[in-house]
This record gives structure tokens, sequence and C-alpha cells, in this order.
């Protein structure tokens, strides 16, 4: 069974306004997946000031995971974002890395 690509894309907006649902990164996202064939998983997070230090930690699962343990082609694993998704993708790479992983 073929894995598929993916990349887990986290939303920008400072930490304060935005989300994973948002028009904007939502048309773009849907852009990217037409151009290069990759399932994209956009994470939702706290926003200030309901989560006053944000962080990659209190990311919301979907229960999504199980799935893509079984389903990805981790050669071909992405992680991006925009402004604060940005960071905390910068954040997991590194804490990623940390635990072994190739990143």
């Amino acid at each position: 069974k073929k894995k598929v690509s993916v990349l887990y894309y986290m939303n920008g907006g400072g930490f304060c306004f935005e989300s994973a649902f948002s028009p904007l990164f939502h048309s773009h996202l849907l852009a990217l997946v037409a151009e290069s064939n990759v399932l994209t998983v956009s994470l939702e997070y706290e926003l200030w000031p309901e989560r006053p230090k944000p962080g990659t930690s209190h990311v919301k699962g979907n229960g999504s995971e199980p799935w893509l343990n079984n389903h990805t082609d981790f050669s071909r694993f992405f992680m991006g974002g925009d402004s604060g998704g940005a960071n905390m993708s910068n954040f997991l790479a590194v804490k990623l890395g940390r635990l072994g992983y190739l990143v």
C-alpha cells in the first residue's frame, strides 16, 4: 500500500488571532495541495489570552495520529507555517531532532 507525503502546517496570527480554519490559510493550503500532491494537516492551537505562553505542547489533537502513523511516508514528511506557526514549527523540529528523529 502506497504511503503519502504529509505537510504539518501551523497558521500564523501572532499567537493571538487567526485559526487553521481561516479562509486565508485554507485557500493557501488548498492551492498547495493541488500543486504538490501532498496531504496537509493544519494544526489548531490555543490563542492568547486563553493560552498566555504559546507553544507546541498545547496544539490540539484531533485523533488523526494513528492514521498518520500507518499511512505516512516519513521520508517525505514536512513541517511549516508562517508567523507564530513558523515559530512553533521550528520549536517542534528541534524537539523532534532531540528525540532522535531525522527532521
